[in-house]
């Protein structure tokens, strides 16, 4: 329940456009995580600030083997390389088709010996 409540509020907030004269100085962005009773932490975050916008990205991997944890490193890494490449602004459903287009391919061939791994995306 707390996974869907973070996903929900990250999805709520991902993107922020801020204008520069109403910003007095960045944001302090922090983490806190726990593995609870599992072995492996298959969660990942990425966090990227512009200077007109900040990205915020969370990733819940599922998976077994590691699987979850090389599938939530790869959306977090595609959609923030992609933030840093496009205005998401201007046409955000195309940023969005194309960051969980690529990030699915890139899960796929990583993972291709894998049993299983998987990631959703706030």
């Amino acid at each position: 329940m707390a996974y869907i409540s973070i996903l929900i509020l990250f999805s709520i907030a991902i993107f922020i456009e801020l204008k520069k004269e109403e910003v007095k100085g960045s944001f302090k962005i922090g983490k806190s995580m726990t593995i609870g009773s599992r072995q492996v932490q298959e969660d990942n975050y990425g966090v990227l600030e512009k200077d007109d916008s900040i990205m915020c990205v969370l990733a819940d991997g599922m998976g077994k083997t590691f699987g979850g944890k090389i599938a939530s490193k790869i959306c977090v890494d595609v959609f923030i390389e992609n933030f840093k490449d496009y205005n998401a602004f201007h046409n955000p459903i195309y940023f969005f088709k194309k960051s969980f287009t690529i990030a699915n391919k890139e899960i796929l061939k990583t993972l291709e010996n894998e049993r299983y791994g998987c990631a959703s995306v706030g």
